[in-house]
């Protein structure tokens, strides 16, 4: 029987970093200049916390999202097609940039190799979607 995997400490550390992107978005977006500065990086050096996690899950909902209503419900005759699997193999590499992007984001920051990983998932994530959407 396999063991249940519990969050804990991580879930206590995640709502944590949550907590402060949401109260810093706030902070910045009613300041005085608020719009004028309210960008991913402004909140990510306000929060103190990686641009890629400030910006990594609203990019991942939106994209499932988006395939949900392109293709109708991820209608199996949808997702064998061309165009459904170069997008899904898009969203793909796009989730797994984030994931990079995130669990390396302060190595890369010092000038780690990891941007290199992040930066072709990415350029294969936009290749296969547009490619996808021209398929």
């Amino acid at each position: 029987m396999p063991r249940t995997y519990r969050l804990g400490q991580r879930k206590a550390s995640a709502d944590e970093t949550r907590a402060r992107i949401i109260a810093g978005a706030r902070e910045l977006l009613l300041s005085d200049d608020g719009y004028r500065r309210f960008t991913m990086d402004a909140i990510a050096r306000h929060t103190n916390v990686a641009r890629m996690t400030v910006a990594g899950a609203p990019t991942i909902l939106s994209g499932i999202a988006a395939l949900w209503i392109v293709s109708g419900g991820f209608n199996p005759a949808f997702m064998r097609s061309t165009t459904g699997i170069l997008i899904s193999c898009g969203a793909a590499c796009g989730v797994l940039a984030v994931a990079t992007g995130i669990t390396t984001g302060r190595l890369q920051e010092k000038g780690a190799p990891f941007a290199v990983a992040t930066g072709t998932l990415l350029v294969i994530a936009l290749v296969c979607m547009t490619l996808g959407a021209h398929a």
